[in-house]
């Protein structure tokens, strides 16, 4: 079988694989005034991410990637576009093992595969 760019490769291999269960994202939507007059970040409703699979970086991976150690990071294959903060706003964020996890570096292949892959840090 040959595998060509438009083939959807994450979508054959989690027909194999067992997705990881639980996995919600929630998209940054911009900046609001709470009731103090603070301004804080406003995100969507969780929405569950069907078919994803999210494991832990290794220490390699994280030294690797020049990320700073002494902390979690996760690196998940989605079915969906996630976006880091370069948009002048904040990222959007995976929720993930009872943790909210805030995306780093999206790798997208969703024009061409039809997914994803951000990295995250715990927060």
């Amino acid at each position: 079988m040959m595998f060509v760019p438009g083939s959807n490769l994450l979508g054959m291999a989690m027909s194999v694989i067992k997705p990881t269960a639980g996995v919600q994202i929630k998209r940054f939507l911009g900046q609001q005034e709470n009731d103090f007059g603070k301004t804080i970040n406003s995100y969507s409703a969780p929405e569950t991410l069907y078919g994803a699979s999210v494991q832990p970086l290794s220490f390699r991976d994280i030294q690797q990637m020049g990320l700073t150690t002494g902390r979690q990071y996760i690196t998940a294959w989605i079915q969906t576009g996630a976006h880091s903060a370069y948009r002048g706003g904040a990222a959007d964020l995976i929720l993930w093992d009872g943790d909210e996890w805030e995306i780093l570096d999206p790798t997208s292949w969703l024009k061409q595969d039809g997914w994803s892959q951000p990295v995250a840090v715990r927060q």
